[in-house]
C-alpha cells in the first residue's frame, strides 16, 4: 500500500481513485487536453531574454522567483514582477552583486519585488534574501543550487529516489525564507530545464518526485474524490501530507510528477480560478476542465476560510446540489 510508512494524520485517501485521477491529470498536461492546450508555465514564459537558458544565471533566476513565491499573490503576478526586477536589477541575483550594494541602494525595490512588502520592514526582507544568497555560497550548494541535485546521481531504486527527495528538500529548506512547498516548487523547475552538462545524471535526477501543493491543489484533491475522509482541513497541517502522498503515488506507479504538478497548478490557477459563478458554469467546466468527469463536489474560494487557514473541504457542496450544475456530469467508468 502507498500509505505504508506515511503518517496520514487524519486524512483518508482513496488509493485507486488517486492513481486514476493523477494519471489522468498528468496525461492531460502532457497532451495539452481541453483548456491546457497552449498553456505555458509562468517560470518559462517570463524568463528574461537577458538570461541565457540553461546557465548559472538561469538557476539563480529560478531560486529568485521561487523565493518570492512564498508571498500571497498569484504565481503569474509574482513571477512577472520578479522577472522585471531581474532585468532592471540583475545584481540582485548574485551574492557578489548583493555584497557590492548597500541597503540604501535597495530603495523601493522590495515593494516592487515582494507582495505586501509595504507592510513589512524592507531592510529585514532584504537581509532575508541576502542571507539566502550567502547560504548558496556554502556547502552543500558551493555557489550553484544545482549541486544539491547532482549529489544524487546514483539514484536507481525507488527507495533511493525517495531518500534523495527528502535530502534535497532538507537542503533547500536551509535557505532563508524557503520551506517545504517552495523547496519542491524550485525543485521541479530545476528538473524541467534541459541543462547542457551532465545530461545522463539529470535524467536520473528527474525521476525524483516533487509535488508542490498550493491551496488550489488542496481543493482539487477533494473535489476529484482523492480524499474521502478527514479530521480538520487546516492547510498548514495538510499541505505536506498531500505532497508526500501524491509524490509516493507518482513514484510507485511511474506517473510523471512534473506533468502532474503542472497539470494541478494550471487546472487550479488557470481554469477553476476563472470559473464563472453563474449559469454558464456547467458548460465552462465541461468544455475547459480536464477534471470535469472526475469532479464530485465543489470547493469554492471563501475569504472566511482563507482567514482561518482552512482549505474549505468542510464546506464543500456536492456537485449534484450545486446551483449551476446539471446532469451533464458523469462518473468515469471503473471508478
Amino acid at each position: 500500500m502507498i500509505a505504508d510508512g506515511l503518517k496520514l494524520r487524519g486524512v483518508v485517501f482513496d488509493e485507486d481513485r488517486t492513481i486514476a485521477v493523477c494519471s489522468h491529470i498528468a496525461r492531460s498536461w502532457r497532451t495539452k487536453s481541453k483548456a491546457l492546450g497552449g498553456q505555458i508555465s509562468p517560470e518559462v514564459i517570463h524568463l528574461p531574454c537577458s538570461i541565457e537558458y540553461g546557465s548559472l544565471d538561469h538557476v539563480r533566476y529560478l531560486l529568485f522567483i521561487g523565493w518570492l513565491s512564498r508571498s500571497g499573490k498569484t504565481a503569474d503576478e509574482v513571477i512577472e514582477s520578479g522577472a522585471r526586477v531581474a532585468i532592471r536589477e540583475p545584481w540582485l541575483l548574485t551574492h557578489q552583486g548583493i555584497c557590492d550594494h548597500s541597503v540604501a541602494h535597495y530603495g523601493s525595490i522590495m515593494k516592487f519585488m515582494v507582495p505586501y512588502a509595504e507592510t513589512k520592514n524592507q531592510r529585514d526582507l532584504y537581509l532575508w534574501w541576502r542571507e539566502c544568497c550567502e547560504t548558496v555560497e556554502r556547502k552543500p550548494f558551493n555557489g550553484d543550487l544545482r549541486n544539491v541535485f547532482l549529489r544524487h546521481t546514483s539514484v536507481i531504486s525507488k527507495d533511493d529516489r525517495w531518500r534523495s527527495r527528502e535530502l534535497i528538500i532538507n537542503d533547500l529548506c536551509q535557505l532563508k525564507g524557503i520551506a517545504h512547498k517552495i523547496a519542491q516548487l524550485i525543485a521541479i523547475w530545476v528538473q524541467e530545464v534541459n541543462w547542457s552538462k551532465n545530461a545522463i545524471k539529470w535524467n536520473r535526477i528527474r525521476k525524483i518526485p516533487f509535488i508542490p501543493v498550493d491551496l488550489w491543489c488542496m481543493r482539487l484533491v477533494y473535489m476529484s474524490g482523492m480524499v474521502i475522509g478527514f479530521n480538520g482541513d487546516h492547510r498548514d497541517r495538510i499541505g505536506r501530507l498531500i505532497s508526500d502522498y501524491l509524490s509516493k503515488v507518482c513514484l510507485e506507479h511511474d506517473i510523471s510528477h512534473t506533468d502532474l504538478a503542472q497539470g494541478l497548478w494550471h487546472i487550479g490557477a488557470r481554469i477553476h480560478a476563472k470559473m464563472p459563478r453563474n449559469t454558464k458554469q456547467t458548460q465552462y467546466c465541461h468544455d475547459r476542465c480536464p477534471l470535469h468527469n472526475y469532479c464530485t463536489r465543489i470547493v469554492n474560494s471563501d475569504p472566511v476560510n482563507r482567514q482561518r487557514g482552512l482549505i474549505g473541504w468542510h464546506s464543500a457542496v456536492p456537485r449534484s446540489a450545486y446551483p449551476y450544475t446539471t446532469s451533464i456530469f458523469t462518473e468515469p467508468a471503473g471508478l
